[in-house]
């Protein structure tokens, strides 16, 4: 809620029931962080930790400071949960873990997905949904492209290509284009879905299991194979024209 103080409702589903309202000053999004536990990401740059009791009243709420810098580098609120970690990405590309596993949250060494050259050569995170994980596989993509002035939102624009790095090793494996294999600028300029800048894609997902595929999403849809990023499909006409892409029975 946002009346303009935040807060969290909490909504018994079954029964359809409003149980209460947590008082959340200056946090907002709820993230799951356990089996009653969220985390929430607060604005001087700190998280957090909301805990509920069995009927879904408030048991403890804990805040944390020193997460990200909201002031030199924020961060998106596109979240990814890697095992029993969320990883969030900052405006200049650095990665930010955060271990959910214990008793109290715990903030990770941070890491960068950009190197020195890609940082002279321009490169940005860009695009609204722009990071996914392949569990199975620890790999990470990210949607990324060039712009020689910072992004004041990088939500703003579409990534041009899609960066794949190793979780493990922290090292990009794979490169890929963002824009579907074959393009028809006539119908991505009437169409547009998800797009902001028209050129590339503003949102990605890839699913789970041994045959995952990734799905991008601007200017139309197109699913290739995950691992090896050869097309499958892909459909620039009658698409929607807005939405986020999720995932249905599968744990992103």
């Amino acid at each position: 809620n946002l009346t303009p103080a935040t807060s969290l409702s909490v909504v018994d589903i079954e029964r359809g029931e409003f149980i209460g309202e947590i008082s959340t000053p200056g946090c907002s999004l709820v993230y799951p962080a356990g089996e009653r536990r969220y985390l929430m990401l607060c604005a001087d740059g700190g998280v957090l930790s909301v805990t509920l009791d069995e009927g879904g009243g408030e048991l403890s709420k804990t805040r944390t400071a020193g997460y990200f810098d909201p002031e030199g580098d924020p961060i998106t609120e596109a979240g990814v949960r890697y095992g029993d970690q969320w990883l969030f990405v900052s405006f200049g590309g650095m990665i930010h873990p955060l271990d959910v596993s214990g008793a109290t949250l715990q903030f990770e060494d941070s890491w960068s997905l950009l190197t020195d050259a890609d940082r002279d050569e321009n490169w940005r995170i860009a695009g609204k949904q722009h990071l996914v994980i392949h569990q199975a596989t620890s790999r990470l993509y990210s949607l990324v492209r060039q712009s020689e002035e910072p992004l004041d939102d990088p939500g703003d624009m579409d990534g041009t290509e899609i960066w794949v790095y190793d979780l493990e090793s922290r090292q990009r494996v794979q490169r890929l284009e963002a824009v579907p294999e074959q393009e028809d600028e006539e119908i991505r300029a009437t169409t547009g879905i998800g797009s902001t800048s028209g050129d590339g894609a503003s949102g990605i997902l890839v699913t789970q299991g041994d045959d995952a595929v990734l799905v991008t999403v601007g200017g139309g849809i197109s699913v290739r194979h995950a691992i090896t990023g050869e097309y499958i499909h892909e459909k620039l006409k009658n698409v929607p024209g807005s939405g986020r892409l999720t995932l249905r029975n599968q744990a992103q």
